[in-house]
């Protein structure tokens, strides 16, 4: 048995036929605003701007397969940088020295919680985050709900 579909009886998956409607709808803009260029060149481009976009209390597809925001050509020729990569510049370094303890996970019951004591160096605006510096020189970012802080 075969199924035939028409403009006005569309039988398929609806979910895939909103995403097709919607990647067409922009195709066709796209096509206009830039007459020059055929939509072959022009596909990829919008295909990865939809990928990219995120709706009003969802993460788009992109930060849900790859865990990260994503980067986008128009971000590139602006050269703004994200906001993960501008939270060093948010830090203000403290002018005392203090210990301090971070969390770890415990995966056993008599391990210890904390780990071993690192120097307090810069701790960001919002009081969120602290750069902690180990005794071997390595540089750490911590949430400061997980920290232990003495001196």
């Amino acid at each position: 048995m075969s199924s035939y579909i028409t403009p006005l009886n569309l039988s398929g998956n609806a979910f895939a036929e909103r995403h097709i409607e919607c990647l067409q709808h922009t195709l066709t803009k796209e096509m206009l605003s830039q007459s020059g260029k055929g939509w072959d060149n022009l596909v990829g481009l919008i295909v990865y701007y939809y990928t990219i976009s995120s709706k009003q209390n969802q993460p788009s597809p992109y930060e849900l397969h790859f865990s990260r925001l994503p980067v986008s050509p128009l971000s590139l020729r602006l050269k703004a940088s994200p906001f993960i990569n501008n939270k060093e510049k948010e830090m203000t370094n403290l002018s005392s020295t203090k210990t301090a303890y971070s969390k770890k996970k415990s995966t056993r019951k008599l391990k210890p919680k904390y780990s071993d004591p690192c120097q307090l160096q810069s701790i960001s605006n919002d009081k969120k985050t602290a750069l902690l510096i180990t005794y071997d020189g390595r540089k750490l970012r911590r949430f400061t709900r997980n920290l232990k802080v003495k001196g």
